[in-house]
């Protein structure tokens, strides 16, 4: 028994082979897509975005500091007995908490204020094919960074000869930012530590003192 196969059968069949065919190589490409562009873009956007907000955290911080001419005396005052012996080292919480407050902020600033980012790509490096790295005409993407800032000031001794201790006083800014792309969504942790001011302490600084620490709660800003 011979069966046959009507002429509208054969056409659903033809049709059927078509999308299965086109659903395959879709389903391909979105692996391809998955498996070797998006690590790449992901990648590029990444140290874009450290680039971006290192240097706002660092414009900011040096334009508060310029702008304010912080001194050691700004945000310590050492104490000393008769003899020349330090009795307390005193951090000025009020003038700290001014600073990394007016820090924070002007850094979420300089960071708004650079609006959507563009970020061009080759499309031969989003290929994702070595020997192609650099080459083909751009792909550009715009992103809005989000971040959420945080800044803390840091304390630190060093001996210096026979009573003689260094404070070095450091800012640390903390930036967690986010940003939506297109395929996926990344979050960039970034820290920047910059040298505020250091002071020579002639006489003996007590114990208690010596070493590395905060100096200060933090001032958090989130969007």
């Amino acid at each position: 028994m011979i069966l046959s196969i009507s002429p509208k059968t054969k056409k659903l069949l033809k049709v059927l082979f078509i999308i299965a065919v086109i659903l395959l190589i879709a389903g391909l490409v979105f692996s391809y897509f998955r498996g070797n562009v998006v690590p790449v873009f992901t990648t590029t956007c990444e140290a874009e975005v450290k680039a971006l907000a290192i240097n706002a955290a660092n414009r900011a911080t040096n334009s508060v500091l310029f702008n304010e001419s912080v001194n050691y005396n700004d945000l310590f005052e050492v104490v000393k007995n008769n003899d020349g012996d330090v009795t307390l080292i005193e951090a000025k919480s009020i003038n700290i908490n001014k600073f990394a407050r007016e820090i924070a902020i002007l850094t979420q600033r300089y960071l708004e204020n650079n609006g959507t980012t563009k970020i061009s790509i080759p499309l031969g490096t989003l290929s994702g094919i070595t020997m192609f790295v650099g080459t083909g005409p751009d792909v550009n993407i715009e992103i809005l960074p989000i971040a959420a800032t945080n800044c803390d000031f840091y304390s630190e001794f060093q001996s210096a000869g026979i009573n003689q201790t260094i404070h070095k006083i450091y800012v640390i800014v903390l930036l967690s930012v986010t940003v939506a792309l297109p395929a996926s969504k990344i979050s960039v942790e970034t820290q920047s530590e910059i040298l505020v001011c250091e002071n020579l302490i002639v006489g003996k600084v007590p114990d208690t003192y010596l070493g590395v620490g905060k100096i200060s709660s933090g001032y958090n800003l989130v969007p």
